[in-house]
């Protein structure tokens, strides 16, 4: 999960920081070369929302999100 505009508020360039990484992300990936697989190219899915987030750590010996 990613998260743009906290803990500091970026007003509304928040959409446009996610998406440009995103397309980096899928970009870098085209490029990637998995070593025990080489033949197989690296596939990438990537969702985005834009909206108020809540996330909280859950678990004491194995936390997870």
């Amino acid at each position: 999960m990613v998260v743009s505009g906290l803990p500091i508020q970026n007003g509304t360039q928040h959409a446009s920081e996610i998406a440009m990484m995103a397309l980096t992300l899928l970009h870098a990936c085209g490029k990637f070369k998995i070593r025990h697989m080489p033949g197989v190219p690296l596939r990438l899915r990537i969702g985005l929302h834009s909206g108020a987030c809540v996330a909280g750590v859950v678990g004491l010996k194995m936390p997870r999100y």
